[in-house]
């Protein structure tokens, strides 16, 4: 994969560095696994929470890096804390 295809964009900002882009790897990963284990389909989460589905198939997959405001919105709709995103992902960053 060449230096293009592994940027990340968002909000006009370009994230480059590996480190930065394997924690929004694990963050969407996290964000998914709890998606998944509360039974919300992405289209589900994305009705409750006013994103598009396709936003939220990037957070997922580590494409975008979400404001914190938007993390406080999809953990309120999915029943959990903001802190439950981040549970084991300083393990994840040292693989």
């Amino acid at each position: 994969m060449d230096c293009q295809s592994s940027r990340i964009f968002d909000m006009g900002m370009t994230y480059d560095h590996k480190h930065d882009q394997k924690r929004l790897i694990s963050l969407g990963k996290r964000i998914k696994a709890i998606r998944n284990a509360k039974a919300l389909t992405q289209e589900k989460l994305a009705e409750l929470t006013e994103y598009d589905p396709t936003y939220l198939s990037m957070l997922e997959r580590g494409k975008r890096n979400p404001p914190f405001l938007t993390l406080c919105r999809l953990a309120e709709e999915m029943g959990v804390t903001v802190e439950e995103f981040f549970k084991g992902l300083d393990k994840a960053d040292r693989k």
